[in-house]
């Protein structure tokens, strides 16, 4: 792993820079945008921060060098309250050094403090870095269950 990486829960004082981060994470994965202006953003993401049902893990250096944010869901076929991971970025000079691993473990263990029973997420195999992204997740124990659709509103 990269030299004296810190996990830490993010704050509401974190918003700017993980917004930051989100739009590296968007510009890199299919170069969209949340929509929004960057202080509507900034609202945005210190709501979700204050919030008891989101929650983002920062990994950093002497600079914050990812993240992974997840929120709470529940339902009967889960047998109760489970994690959505919803984004997960690393920086992509520090990918492949152990950072993503620990930010995973440290969600983990998170999740299993707040009863969480699963965790799920949706990635997509349009890119050659997410079919890597599979592959990480297949070795973090993550089996496929199918694809997930949306519908804008």
């Amino acid at each position: 792993m990269a030299a004296q990486v810190r996990i830490r829960l993010a704050t509401t004082e974190d918003a700017e820079v993980l917004c930051e981060a989100m739009r590296a994470f968007l510009a890199e994965l299919d170069g969209s945008s949340s929509g929004l202006d960057e202080e509507s953003e900034v609202a945005l993401a210190t709501d979700l921060l204050a919030g008891d049902q989101h929650l983002v893990l920062m990994a950093e250096t002497d600079r914050p060098v990812g993240f992974i944010s997840a929120a709470q869901s529940a339902a009967l076929h889960a047998g109760g309250t489970y994690g959505v991971i919803d984004e997960f970025y690393v920086t992509p000079e520090l990918r492949s050094t152990g950072i993503g691993k620990a930010l995973l473990d440290a969600l983990v263990e998170v999740a299993q403090v707040r009863g969480w029973r699963r965790l799920e997420l949706t990635t997509t195999s349009r890119s050659e870095s997410m079919a890597r992204a599979i592959e990480f997740y297949s070795r973090e124990s993550f089996e496929q269950i199918g694809p997930r659709l949306k519908r804008v509103l």
